[in-house]
């Protein structure tokens, strides 16, 4: 099958070693040639809604354009470097708070059960709060259901919980968290700068948020970038997306597959564990309007959830296509295939290309070897292509040259017996 060009995107990153992770360990160790091939991985159409929140940055800020002109005149009515504790902000007593100062500006640092807190002092009012909904569900769950689970912490093993039931957890965390913060927000907001806001005068945005979708596979998980490279970097190579990257990378060493926007859009492809593979939109707030026509609205949970299932319906279908392109839903394996061409000793000859290349080619129609290009394309395998003499594989057996790459030692002697 030819191949798409990659002539306006970047690939970056080099061939590295495969891992593979036990329990609680990391170890180099061989590809297995079998697993790479056979492990399951079955993104589906069905999987579409079922997304988690992973994290987001939830920022909260006052309506009343006087409250932000004071705030930008720096109007403060004690100095943000005396704050040492969450009670010189109006708050609960008990969190240590840290003056840092950054090149977007001065902040005020403290950790809450909600997450971690950034209080901007100067040039904007506002309060960002980074929050995780992932580990929020799993730390609802009960002891008897979050005791089975693994490190690390932000997954929820959908075979001892639902996604709906983990999802259901995520929003009523947000819920709730939004319901803490608008008083939180008027007491931060009144002994910083001596301004009276009413729960009304507050308003919320989604900075960024990071969909998620998981899938079990406890063997193809840790081989997810050996057998996804090369469809990843074909798919979004096409024009044809929710958005145009800019550049492809895969990292060198945890293996993770990134395709990044121009608009900051960022979509990944990792292992989350040894046994999950993990499909994951990240998302700024321009993204999700440009996606579904409208700002995200965190305070209604309503029109919350429409919005971030429009965008699920819009993100989604990128890791089906490339999962398409991988073959990833073919049964068509290594060992069919040879099974398929037979002991015939002109075999290696017809084998050997097609699994380097893709293609191979003929010059008569009588010549040697075209019995074993004849029972391949009777199981599926290949089929004439568009030059003279040229037979190629077949989409569904397209995968086989990107993932016979990744074995170590697989020689023609071995494709032959």
């Amino acid at each position: 099958m030819p191949l798409r060009s990659n002539s306006s995107v970047q690939t970056v990153g080099t061939e590295v070693s495969p891992y593979l992770e036990g329990p609680r360990t990391m170890r180099k160790t061989k590809v297995d040639v079998k697993k790479l091939l056979e492990a399951s991985c079955c993104f589906n159409e069905s999987m579409m809604p079922n997304y988690l929140i992973d994290a987001i940055q939830l920022c909260v800020y006052p309506y009343p354009l006087a409250f932000r002109r004071m705030s930008e005149r720096g109007a403060l009515r004690i100095d943000p470097r005396t704050v040492t504790d969450t009670s010189d902000l109006g708050l609960k007593a008990g969190q240590k708070v840290v003056f840092k100062q950054y090149e977007g500006g001065k902040v005020l640092c403290w950790l809450s059960p909600l997450g971690q807190h950034l209080q901007h002092i100067k040039n904007s009012p506002a309060m960002v709060v980074h929050m995780n909904l992932i580990r929020a569900a799993r730390a609802a769950l009960p002891l008897s259901e979050r005791g089975r689970h693994r490190n690390p912490d932000n997954y929820i093993d959908t075979r001892l919980v639902s996604v709906r039931k983990a999802q259901q957890l995520g929003f009523e965390f947000l819920t709730a968290a939004v319901e803490q913060l608008v008083p939180q927000y008027c007491d931060v907001a009144a002994r910083l700068y001596g301004y009276p806001l009413r729960p009304d005068d507050v308003r919320f945005s989604v900075n960024e948020i990071e969909l998620s979708w998981d899938v079990c596979s406890p063997e193809g998980a840790s081989l997810a970038a050996q057998r996804f490279e090369n469809a990843w970097n074909r798919w979004f190579a096409s024009p044809e997306h929710v958005f145009a990257p800019s550049m492809l990378s895969r990292g060198r060493a945890d293996g993770e597959l990134k395709a990044l926007g121009k608009s900051g859009e960022i979509l990944k492809l990792y292992a989350k564990g040894w046994d999950f593979l993990r499909f994951e939109a990240q998302l700024n707030k321009a993204n999700v309007r440009r996606l579904a026509g409208r700002r995200l609205r965190p305070e209604d949970d309503g029109a919350f959830r429409a919005t971030l299932d429009e965008v699920a319906t819009r993100i989604f279908p990128e890791i089906l296509g490339v999962q398409d392109e991988v073959g990833e839903r073919s049964p068509l394996s290594l060992p069919a295939f040879v099974f398929a061409a037979g002991p015939s000793r002109h075999a290696p000859r017809i084998v050997g290309p097609l699994l380097s290349g893709g293609s191979v080619k003929i010059y008569t129609a009588d010549a040697s070897g075209r019995e074993v290009l004849e029972k391949l394309r009777h199981h599926g395998y290949v089929e004439i292509g568009a030059g003279k003499g040229v037979w190629v594989l077949t989409r569904a057996a397209a995968h086989l040259p990107d993932a016979v790459r990744r074995v170590d030692k697989i020689t023609m002697a071995e494709v032959g017996s």
